[in-house]
């Protein structure tokens, strides 16, 4: 039966992956006190798994108490590691027999070997332990483990090889690559909650500091607003956040009309922009000119707006002072700084240019007259620059403009962009004339903004994330970043059509595709965001996160353009299938168990029938024969036999249970009659005890509609518990109608009571209060479990009053 202890050690082991998940995000590993709580639960873990061993003989076991010590070491470091050994060695060597010395040694050699990964790891910087590393863990510690069978007595040896040897090396280190790659994953999760706390905390920084004023509304109501937002609106965050605080307060009458008007729209279903500009009256009373941008998150019941308020005062009066020297240009224009007119003759030299060259250049115009060099620099630009020029006083027009680098008269390099036109009398050039204006500071913004793309991309590439933008009337897709190459292809072997991406994507996912496009382009959805998997170049799949957003749309909502990014979510999503699978294999154990319990006591209560019916028949046969040692002999013999029958029915009615195969047949039941047979059942029971058992009911009749054995076996498992733990007075079953025609059942008893502490594990499938040899009371530790069991099958609910010493009292409310 080594594969059954195999089983169970294994679900011991997944448990305690999980329950060191749980003390690793209390107690870190990185400290003393959370390398001493591993060390402890992987070294109580191992001596559960020594409590149920597979034994090939009296004092030789074998458990996996070496891939709990080996795993503890390599992942918790040596401190938990020899927290581990001392524990399961001492367990090991109290259990003693003639395989101690093995097993200290093995567990010995299995945090030697588990230490050596550790140092490995560390030296080695690895970020995660591959498989085939956990793989050569568990094959090296049983590898020594199988070495180790010398220092049993020389006539085990054989047998233990025979016995064990295929097992250790063919099980036990998939076991242990099983269980560390949980431990693994566990701790990715760990180091990902951290980045992203981290995230979280720079993001909000970020927004709180932000240049803008950023809001959040919902319901008309401010939920939360930045530092900038309060500077702008003179309020503080308190009071616009407040319930009071009415938004009209921030608007001017034209801001209200404008509100009014983008609402009128949207009740049309006309699409509003999402940036407009606006006026907003601070606390104060200033009015300032503001632009929004606005966009909508969540439901559409807990919609929320979230908005970018910038101060665009000090841009709206330049926009106002722009205008106005547009509508002067033609008295102005010689007076305009930024840009300045010019004429040349035949030769270049300069005849005319307006005053606000010296602005512009820091050179006076006397300085300009008369002469043709421009105070050029040496920047290969100009080259072409005096090219053109030679072309339009050749009576060439050109259109587009040309750059030229000149100094400025403090020194620094200064571009202008310049257009030139000849000037014709009749057919003949007589010389140019040319407008130029300074771009220096848009040229840096163009350098700046390329450097900033290039960053962009460059993160963009680090994050392993590929960019697609499509275009609906042409059906062609644009693809950047790590889109192709996650998938192993080249730049050059990515098609634009998209078709081609249709043809990649998994057959069993189509559909799931499919309906996330139609929902956002319908507007059901407010994006497009799905997990599929897409042919790798290899011919593999690879799974991939796919998020995307339809930006631009005609006037009747048709989609024209979307925009979106694939993520490559493939070890994530491997690692939840295997999970999965892990998961069905231990629910699957769990119904082996039950069935196996099932038959086993099937095959107990048969023979066990037989021997109490016939000690029955001889009972009967020498009644008034037998001497009073005797007769006191069979009734042990029938009161045993009943308690291992009734523990049996216990053992079929929860693997019934567990198995699902209990069906539930509900019909009228008069509740009183049943409760009255139960105490009839019991009577003898509690007199044998001197215990009075009452019945007490405030209705002649209860019916209910449930299930009758049920019923029953929720009663008398109650009955029967309150009268085993009752040494004196009474036990009582009240029966109460409740006001809503529902009916109360309180099984009440003066016994020994419950402790607070137990109670929570009152209903636990084999939990009693008091464990081991020394018990007072006999039991399986069943009953409560079925009674919870049977109630939940039936809908009725149970609860417990409880005080050590003063008795207990069960209700059921039906």
């Amino acid at each position: 039966m080594i594969i059954i202890e195999l089983i169970y050690n294994l679900s011991l082991l997944v448990a305690l992956s999980v329950l060191s998940g749980f003390i690793d995000v209390r107690f870190s590993r990185t400290l003393i006190s959370g390398k001493i709580f591993q060390g402890i639960l992987f070294g109580i873990t191992a001596i559960i798994g020594m409590m149920y061993p597979f034994v090939l003989t009296e004092g030789i076991i074998f458990d996996g108490r070496t891939i709990v010590v080996s795993l503890c070491t390599l992942f918790f470091g040596p401190l938990s590691g020899g927290v581990a050994v001392v524990l399961s060695a001492g367990f090991r060597i109290y259990l003693g027999g003639e395989g101690v010395i093995m097993g200290v040694l093995t567990v010995v050699t299995a945090f030697l070997i588990g230490y050596i990964f550790f140092r490995y790891k560390q030296k080695s910087s690895m970020q995660t332990i591959t498989n085939l590393q956990l793989y050569l863990l568990g094959l090296a510690v049983h590898v020594v483990m199988l070495a180790l069978i010398f220092s049993l007595p020389s006539e085990r040896r054989i047998e233990v090889y025979q016995t064990i040897g295929i097992t250790v090396l063919g099980v036990y280190p998939i076991m242990t690559l099983i269980i560390g790659k949980i431990l693994c994953d566990q701790e990715g999760t760990g180091k990902l909650i951290n980045y992203l706390k981290s995230s979280e905390e720079k993001f909000r920084t970020l927004v709180q500091h932000a240049f803008d004023g950023i809001y959040m509304m919902h319901d008309k109501r401010y939920t939360y607003v930045n530092e900038r937002f309060c500077e702008l609106t003179g309020y503080s965050a308190d009071e616009i956040t407040s319930e009071d605080f009415d938004f009209n307060l921030l608007l001017t009458d034209k801001s209200k009309d404008i509100v009014l008007q983008r609402y009128l729209a949207r009740k049309r279903g006309e699409t509003v922009p999402v940036t407009y500009e606006m006026e907003i009256l601070t606390k104060t009373g200033m009015i300032k000119e503001v632009e929004l941008s606005t966009a909508s998150i969540g439901t559409k019941e807990t919609v929320q707006i979230i908005g970018i308020m910038r101060d665009i005062s000090e841009r709206k009066m330049a926009e106002e002072e722009l205008k106005a020297a547009k509508e002067r240009m033609q008295i102005l224009v010689e007076g305009t700084p930024h840009l300045f007119f010019y004429v040349q003759d035949t030769k270049a030299n300069v005849k005319y240019i307006s005053p606000s060259v010296e602005k512009i250049t820091g050179h006076s115009v006397e300085e300009w007259l008369g002469q043709h060099h421009w105070f050029t620099t040496d920047s290969p630009i100009n080259d072409e620059a005096r090219r053109s020029t030679y072309e339009s006083l050749s009576g060439i027009i050109n259109i587009e403009p040309i750059l030229t680098e000149i100094y400025h008269a403090n020194g620094q390099p200064l571009l202008l962009e310049i257009y030139e036109k000849p000037i014709f009398e009749g057919e003949k050039v007589v010389g140019l004339q040319g407008v130029a204006h300074d771009v220096t500071k848009q040229k840096i913004a163009e350098d700046q903004l390329k450097e900033l793309t290039t960053r962009l991309q460059t993160a963009i590439e680090g994050a392993n994330i590929g960019i697609w933008d499509q275009d609906f009337t042409t059906n062609k897709v644009v693809r950047l970043g790590r889109w192709g190459e996650m998938l192993g292809y080249s730049t050059s072997e990515i098609d634009s059509e998209f078709s081609s991406w249709k043809e990649l994507i998994h057959p069993d996912d189509m559909e799931a595709v499919k309906q996330s496009i139609i929902a956002h382009e319908t507007g059901n959805a407010n994006e497009f965001k799905v997990e599929h998997r897409l042919k790798t170049k290899d011919g593999n799949y690879k799974w991939i996160l796919n998020w995307g957003r339809i930006y631009q749309r005609d006037e009747n909502g048709k989609p024209l353009k979307a925009s979106g990014v694939h993520l490559d979510i493939d070890e994530r999503k491997r690692t939840e299938i295997e999970i999965q699978k892990a998961k069905e294999q231990a629910e699957k154990a769990n119904q082996l168990k039950s069935e196996f319990l099932a038959q086993i006591s099937h095959e107990i209560r048969s023979p066990l029938n037989a021997v109490l019916n016939f000690s029955q028949l001889i009972k009967e046969e020498f009644k008034g024969k037998l001497k009073e040692e005797l007769e006191v002999s069979f009734s042990g013999i029938e009161s045993a036999s009943k308690r291992v029958i009734r523990t049996i029915d216990l053992i079929l009615n929860m693997s019934e249970l567990q198995l699902g195969t209990y069906e539930v047949t509900k019909r009228k039941l008069d509740l009183t009659a049943v409760l009255t047979n139960i105490r009839k059942e019991y009577l003898n029971f509690a007199k044998s005890k001197n215990l009075e058992l009452r019945f007490v009911s405030d209705c002649d009749k209860a019916e209910i509609y449930s299930d009758e054995y049920a019923v029953n076996q929720i009663f008398a498992n109650l009955v029967d518990n309150a009268i085993k733990y009752t040494n004196k007075g009474y036990v009582e079953i009240n029966l109460i109608k409740n006001k809503n025609d529902s009916y109360s059942v309180k099984v009440i008893d003066s016994g020994i009571g419950i402790s607070q502490d137990y109670l929570p594990e009152i209903f636990e499938a084999f939990s009693q209060e008091e464990r081991g040899y020394s018990r007072r009371f006999e039991g399986s530790g069943l009953g409560m479990s079925l009674v919870k069991n049977y109630c939940e099958l039936i809908g009725a609910e149970i609860s417990i009053e409880s005080e050590r010493d003063k008795g207990t009292t069960f209700t059921v409310l039906l």
